[in-house]
């Protein structure tokens, strides 16, 4: 009976045990906080532009004897094609009541819209339509749901390329958000991010790592003593690993870890907004 008491306390007392049982713990803590933070409901109606613009008709070039006319009229500008996707990038419906201030497309500078159109939705119940106003594109939709949204083709004239901006308000959204990526008019993968759970997990269990060993000096020595025990020939391969544990074991190359290592968790927790395209240009 003695025996299998002091067996258990081996066990209990030994520093790796006390090692993963805190990580353990902690990395417990660190998943229940990411899943409470992405569980919020929040909407978010994204706009997204199309980086290569198409000229369609190049008249600053004076080799161009190709005449456009538009309403009868002669332009006597460039005309572009800009294609500009729209969608829902929160979990959150938003239907048309949330819509405060009326969704518009608008080109800054002088230039004139000349047509527009929707050449893809997601799906048909979200009843994406546009309506020219002037020189200005007022957006409507009955509801998007997530990663509802749809491709608006813009064609316009002006002397160089311009960036349209859409403006407006939507309830419980302090601003349209606006991103910036470059893409081509072929199939749109999902844009790469950092800001993973998986990468958040893995920097947290770095710093935690590090921060486990300067807390506990039982663990950075028992790891010391293992290695010394395993690396115990003079060789010059031992000798250089040993060199490399005892700069890793070090409390000033253990803090350092630390602070780089959970403030990029922590970081990568807080904006954790990982763009995704659910369809293609």
């Amino acid at each position: 009976m003695k025996s299998e008491k002091s067996e258990f306390k081996t066990i209990f007392t030994n520093p790796y045990v006390s090692f993963f049982g805190s990580m353990a713990s902690i990395l417990s803590i660190i998943i229940a906080i990411y899943f409470y933070h992405k569980s919020q409901l929040f909407s978010e109606f994204t706009y997204l532009i199309n980086s290569q613009q198409m000229v369609i008709i190049n008249k600053i070039d004076s080799s161009n004897k190709l005449k456009v006319l538009y309403n009868g009229k002669e332009l006597k500008e460039n005309v572009y094609a800009v294609q500009i996707a729209i969608w829902n990038n929160g979990n959150k419906s938003i239907k048309n009541k949330d819509i405060l201030e009326n969704l518009f497309i608008e080109i800054p500078g002088k230039n004139q819209i000349l047509d527009a159109k929707i050449i893809k939705q997601t799906r048909d119940v979200s009843d994406i339509h546009i309506n020219q106003i002037s020189n200005t594109l007022s957006i409507g939709f009955k509801i998007l749901e997530e990663d509802d949204g749809g491709i608006i083709q813009l064609i316009y004239s002006s002397k160089s390329k311009k960036e349209p901006i859409i403006k407006g308000t939507i309830v419980g959204q302090k601003k349209i958000l606006k991103r910036t990526v470059g893409m081509t008019l072929d199939k749109l993968k999902p844009i790469e991010s950092m800001n993973s759970f998986y990468t958040i997990i893995l920097f947290t269990f770095i710093g935690f790592t590090f921060l486990v060993m300067l807390l506990i000096p039982n663990i950075r020595e028992s790891m010391i003593k293992d290695f010394e025990t395993m690396f115990h020939k003079n060789t010059t391969l031992d000798k250089l690993v040993l060199i490399i544990i005892h700069i890793m074991t070090s409390r000033v190359f253990s803090v350092s870890v630390v602070i780089v290592f959970l403030a990029a968790a922590l970081y990568l927790l807080i904006t954790d907004n990982t763009l995704y395209m659910p369809f293609e240009f």
